[in-house]
């Protein structure tokens, strides 16, 4: 009896060393499985960071290079601004220099003076040289001055009142103002007035004399006066056209003259 006891002791011995050593693998399996999930929570949770801080440098890196570009271009800006301010800067330099060049020159055509230069009075005519007309005018150095008209048409005749045709007359005085040197053979001036004597049409000696009008002395916004020693090649061709006795190969003008440029005339220096 006591025999058997013992036998069933030990049986139940091994039977709990059994479940024991069971329940012990069982254990340590659950703590290892337990330990790789968290293993791999771990893996995935560094993984996931790595990425994130991957991502982060790419982003800071691009930001970067974005950041590079915008002072580049800021750069670039401002080097062309400041090209820009030079060029102007320039500009209004040469604008400056411009200006006073032109001012000094207009200064020098704004010269007024109170005369003309040269011996006083000067008598002077414009003519074409072919045909019967011509205007005489005889000037003061103040700028004033008498004129005469003529012109003759001998085909204006009656055979019985006046066979030997008309003649054109017009006496005439005026004067000239706004006086200013232009350089040292020019002179500028325009023409204040023209004062016209009423002739009466008349017949003398079998001509008839009507009145007539101040030809190329009538108005006059823009008049120059020349002095002798001007230079031929620096002279309009339009009043050299009414150079009478103009001397082939002449440097210089060689007598005083006037062009009433608005009249499209030419008044040049005579002997009487």
């Amino acid at each position: 009896m006591r025999k058997n006891r013992t036998r069933s002791g030990k049986i139940m011995t091994v039977a709990l060393a059994a479940t024991f050593a069971v329940s012990l693998l069982a254990g340590c399996n659950g703590t290892d499985s337990e330990s790789t999930e968290k293993n791999k929570g771990t893996t995935e949770v560094s993984t996931e960071a790595t990425t994130e801080k991957t991502e982060a440098q790419a982003t800071e890196a691009a930001s970067t290079e974005v950041g590079m570009e915008a002072q580049t271009t800021e750069a670039a800006s401002t080097e062309a601004k400041t090209e820009t301010q030079t060029t102007e800067a320039a500009s209004s330099e040469e604008d400056a220099g411009a200006t006073e060049e032109g001012t000094s020159t207009a200064e020098l055509q704004e010269e007024a003076v109170s005369a003309l230069p040269g011996t006083y009075p000067i008598d002077m005519i414009f003519s074409s040289g072919a045909g019967g007309w011509s205007t005489t005018l005889t000037l003061s150095q103040d700028g004033s001055f008498t004129g005469a008209f003529s012109d003759s048409e001998m085909g204006e005749r009656d055979e019985n009142e006046y066979p030997n045709g008309t003649v054109y007359v017009c006496n005439f005085s005026g004067q000239f103002k706004d006086i200013k040197k232009v350089n040292d053979y020019t002179y500028s001036m325009t023409l204040d007035s023209v004062k016209v004597a009423e002739d009466e049409e008349k017949i003398e000696d079998g001509i008839r004399y009507k009145a007539g009008a101040p030809s190329g002395m009538d108005s006059g916004t823009e008049i120059y006066f020349y002095t002798p020693d001007a230079p031929v090649s620096e002279l309009p061709e339009a009043f050299l056209s009414w150079w009478q006795e103009s001397a082939d190969g002449s440097a210089t003008l060689d007598c005083y003259a006037i062009y009433n440029k608005s009249a499209d005339s030419g008044f040049f220096e005579y002997a009487k």
